[in-house]
């Protein structure tokens, strides 16, 4: 009687353009931040604007996670100036000392809940959790809708396991309509190898 695994839906750019029309200055960049690196909402929120951020050289360090070194990549010139304007950030409560600020301001994973929820509805979107929007969105984005290698699109967004990126983080998309004009193309290949059509004529 258990109902299978829910489906996520994956971030996209459409989403997140809509998402940021309505988000609070914090969340605009989370969410920019999370869907084209794929760090977990964990690592973004731990970012610490000294540590972290070496905007001079367009990159920034995602924090180590399971098992996982840190890592510094390259970023969107676009998030480097989003980045770049946010000012110092100490979490709510929390002592204003400099070892406590942290780059989106949030004290843990939870806090930019509320925010994120509120901005999803006046936009009129979905409202797709942390992970599915950013590290399941970049998932998708690399390997349904860009023709990024699977090699690639692991190292970049911190996979070691490729076949488990393959399994869990990329996700169909207008598969019937895929399937359809794979089946036609096979089709026509195949009549002009056989000089033959499906459609018969009727007798």
């Amino acid at each position: 009687g258990k109902r299978s695994r829910v489906k996520k839906q994956p971030g996209s750019w459409e989403w997140l353009l809509k998402f940021r029309q309505h988000a609070v200055r914090r969340h605009a960049p989370l969410a920019l931040t999370m869907f084209i690196t794929g760090a977990r909402i964990s690592q973004s929120i731990e970012m610490h604007p000294g540590k972290h951020r070496d905007l001079q050289n367009g990159r920034i360090c995602i924090p180590g996670a399971k098992g996982h070194d840190d890592r510094w990549l390259d970023i969107l010139p676009e998030l480097v100036a989003e980045l770049a304007n946010l000012p110092p950030l100490y979490p709510r409560g929390w002592e204003r000392k400099r070892e406590n600020l942290r780059l989106f301001g949030f004290a843990d994973r939870s806090s930019p809940r509320k925010g994120w929820s509120k901005a999803c509805k006046a936009a009129g979107i979905p409202v797709i959790p942390f992970h599915a929007a950013g590290r399941h969105g970049l998932g998708r984005e690399m390997n349904v809708r860009q023709p990024v290698d699977e090699k690639a699109a692991g190292e970049f967004g911190g996979w070691a396991d490729t076949g488990l990126m393959r399994r869990t983080y990329t996700h169909a998309e207008d598969a019937t309509v895929k399937v359809h004009k794979a089946f036609k193309t096979g089709l026509k290949k195949a009549e002009r190898a056989t000089k033959l059509k499906l459609a018969r004529k009727a007798r």
